[in-house]
């Protein structure tokens, strides 16, 4: 079972620190798919950003 404060899985607040910019254009990533959506994970109306997946991205292997 996937809990939701897993470490793995970052809140759409923890990924616009990690790019150092507004909540609001993460979203706007999300939903220009300007972000691989593999690293996107929904339930509900709940988003989370896998983290794993995301370091990768950063490194230019996705």
């Amino acid at each position: 079972m996937i809990t939701l404060d897993n470490d793995n899985l970052l809140t759409i607040e923890e990924t616009a620190k990690i790019f150092k910019t507004q909540i609001s254009t993460v979203r706007t990533w999300i939903r220009r798919k300007q972000l691989p959506p593999d690293l996107v994970f929904r339930i509900g109306g709940i988003v989370r950003v896998r983290k794993p997946l995301l370091e990768k991205f950063i490194k230019g292997e996705l």
